[in-house]
């Protein structure tokens, strides 16, 4: 797991699969992009919270959930078309992921575009 932090791979995915390291890089983008409108609506709890809350739960979870992906895809257990997300969970368990995410996502939504 540790591979996944060496930048090597990830340019070496990003230049050696044409159209697809183009969508996985967009896909960083729009990761950077959500994580910057979470944090300018947890704007208000102050910044000893937020860094609390990144430091101790979501910087730990994010590592642990990247490095398991990259660790399948390093391992060759991803097909191509196969998402590393996916592979780890088990199948049985995919469309409630699938459908939870929706949900969650398109909750929030309206409360991030809410004008204040």
């Amino acid at each position: 797991m540790l591979a996944a932090l060496d930048p090597r791979y990830g340019l070496g995915y990003l230049f050696g699969h044409g159209w697809t390291g183009f969508l996985a890089l967009g896909g960083v983008f729009l990761c950077a992009t959500g994580a910057e409108a979470l944090y300018a609506d947890m704007g208000h709890f102050g910044a000893r919270p937020i860094r609390v809350a990144w430091y101790g739960l979501v910087l730990p979870t994010l590592l642990l959930n990247y490095a398991g992906q990259t660790a399948v895809v390093v391992d060759g257990e991803v097909t191509a078309g196969d998402n590393p997300f996916f592979v780890l969970c088990p199948a049985a368990l995919q469309i409630p992921l699938v459908a939870l995410a929706t949900e969650r996502s398109s909750k929030q939504s309206p409360r991030s575009h809410r004008s204040r």
